[in-house]
């Protein structure tokens, strides 16, 4: 009805997550809980699915729509993690992450003590070669959408984030871009 709005419901019917029961059981360690997460990610869809996740697991995520925010965001803000689409519209996930390990670069050069943030790369594409060039810009894990709740904690409770503490602590170790793609692909 036009002046009047619209109203939508929707019901999404969840199983339980197996990796809660590899965490009780002992397999999973806890990620720290609080981490603040930049999500860079065009599709709304996506968007509150990432959001709902990392709530749900007790971190706050901040949302932007393109690579050219994200990088703006990490310049003005501190982040424990950034979750970046690749392929988005404008600058992409991969030009971002470029220009983000350029950054860190050159606050290392002026005398930062600055923390190479883990980077995950985002995308439905599932190729090796998509997973190289996540690699190779700098990214430092991948994960193939659709993301699932099991995807993420797995992720943030894996050793390959070192994400030990929350809220800016430092918690991975320094490194640059050369060196990323060194060990990630060598």
């Amino acid at each position: 009805v036009v002046g009047r709005g619209s109203t939508f419901r929707f019901a999404v019917w969840l199983g339980r997550s197996a990796g809660l029961e590899q965490m009780a059981a002992g397999n999973l360690q806890a990620p720290a809980s609080g981490l603040r997460i930049l999500v860079a990610e065009h599709a709304p869809s996506s968007q509150f699915v990432i959001r709902i996740i990392l709530e749900q697991l007790g971190h706050q995520a901040i949302i932007v729509e393109n690579g050219a925010d994200a990088v703006r965001a990490f310049e003005r803000e501190r982040f424990d993690l950034i979750i970046m689409d690749i392929q988005m519209p404008g600058m992409d996930g991969l030009s971002a992450t470029k220009e983000i390990r350029s950054i860190e670069d050159e606050r290392r050069a002026a005398g930062s003590r600055d923390i190479g943030v883990p980077i995950v790369g985002l995308t439905v594409f599932a190729q090796p070669i998509d997973r190289d060039q996540a690699f190779q810009c700098g990214m430092t894990e991948y994960l193939s959408k659709p993301v699932r709740f099991e995807d993420i904690q797995r992720l943030l409770a894996g050793p390959s984030l070192n994400l030990g503490g929350g809220a800016g602590n430092k918690t991975s170790t320094e490194y640059s871009s050369d060196e990323v793609s060194e060990k990630k692909i060598g």
